[in-house]
């Protein structure tokens, strides 16, 4: 299935599978298939001291993808932004339609994806972090239709313009050098397609977002918010403060980790953002 929409990142030329590669037949560039997961990850940055590189490799802590998998397991189904997510991608979904997941990490949103779409659709998850894959692959083990992959998805891509009916964004960035994501967006998208952009707190300076997608060449575009308050379990608070703490290990720029005694209900907000490429 994966070879239907992905091509060599490096030329743009068609791959061939083998046992435990792909190799593109134009450039001969190999690919190794790690434990049933295609790697696309070429490198890092040219610029290895780049801040925003360095904080991500957070996610490359065992400890950081373990809290995140417990966080996600208990609070993943109740997030307001995200039910309503599904409920608005589901009916638009139909057999063969791909949807790309960039930053899948550990693999929730993906087999929640599975479940309401259509028969037949097909989701390619990627992320860059091997630990985070091994909370995917156990998450999306019974969803036939999701592809793991491994790419930095600030880097080369392994896919042909236009290949997708749906691109999902959850704090993850997207473009190679730095392209804003929703104009390396509007280039995967087919046609018609949709742009799915979820977070937390969406407050800008200047310019909205719907008025800066529209200006990018999306045919309509919205926004939507949910301010709520939230009760987190204790499970959860001790996830999160292991969290804090290993981002700091690594050099994120987050604050101090909470202190006790902790309230364990906070103010949430909640975004979603649609939008949908001319057809």
């Amino acid at each position: 299935m994966i070879t239907g929409v992905c091509v060599c990142p490096i030329c743009k030329g068609p791959l061939i599978s083998a046992n435990q590669e792909f190799r593109c037949d134009a450039c001969s560039q190999e690919y190794p298939i790690v434990d049933g997961i295609p790697d696309f990850f070429l490198s890092q940055p040219e610029d290895e001291e780049d801040q925003h590189w360095r904080e991500n490799l957070v996610w490359l802590d065992p400890q950081m993808a373990e809290a995140r998998d417990t966080i996600y397991s208990l609070s993943v189904r109740e997030m307001k932004g995200m039910s309503f997510a599904m409920q608005q991608l589901g009916p638009l979904t139909f057999s063969g339609c791909r949807i790309l997941e960039v930053g899948t990490g550990t693999g929730h949103f993906a087999r929640w994806m599975a479940e309401v779409s259509a028969s037949q659709t097909e989701i390619y998850a990627l992320d860059f972090s091997w630990p985070m894959f091994e909370y995917a692959k156990l998450h999306t083990a019974d969803q036939p239709g999701v592809v793991l992959l491994r790419a930095n998805s600030t880097g080369k891509l392994p896919f042909r313009n236009e290949s997708f009916d749906f691109v999902f964004l959850r704090l993850a960035p997207l473009g190679e050098h730095r392209i804003d994501n929703v104009q390396a967006s509007l280039q995967l998208l087919k046609p018609g397609g949709w742009l799915f952009k979820a977070g937390w707190d969406p407050r800008t300076r200047g310019e909205s977002w719907t008025e800066a997608v529209l200006k990018a060449g999306y045919e309509c575009a919205e926004t939507h918010e949910w301010l709520y308050p939230r009760t987190k379990t204790r499970a959860e608070y001790a996830a999160s403060r292991v969290e804090a703490e290993r981002a700091i290990a690594f050099g994120a720029p987050i604050g101090n980790p909470p202190e006790e005694p902790v309230s364990l209900v906070s103010m949430v907000c909640e975004t979603l953002r649609i939008a949908r490429k001319p057809g």
